[in-house]
């Protein structure tokens, strides 16, 4: 049987491929923002302390733009995935479909021979 829907089938792979590309830019945002956080820490200490902020307020906020940046991240990721998958899906449920027509086109003609004899 021909394999139809070929530009369906690409895009749900370029969108899974993205979903991924993401996840990984996710992780690596989510480590420099520590990262940066931390050494921003340090590098600011005798300015937060004419300025009256701690290192530790730095670390806090380090960790809450990590944690933003880990779920906006991860529900970007799961979207641009999901996305892709239901495109397969949806592909696979009309090729299914397709064979099921055919499928049963053959055995009405099968009994419809079988009514004739």
């Amino acid at each position: 049987m021909k394999r139809r829907y070929r530009a369906l089938r690409v895009i749900g792979s370029i969108y899974k491929v993205l979903g991924i590309i993401v996840g990984v830019i996710t992780l690596l945002s989510i480590v420099g923002f520590c990262l940066s956080a931390l050494t921003g820490a340090t590098a600011l200490v005798s300015l937060g302390e004419e300025l009256g902020v701690s290192r530790e307020y730095a670390i806090i906020f380090g960790a809450i733009g990590s944690g933003v940046v880990f779920i906006y991240g991860v529900a970007v990721t799961l979207t641009f995935y999901a996305f892709g998958e239901g495109l397969q899906v949806m592909v696979s449920m009309a090729k299914d479909a397709r064979e099921t027509v055919t499928l049963l086109r053959e055995r009405e003609e099968v009994e419809s021979t079988e009514d004739e004899a």
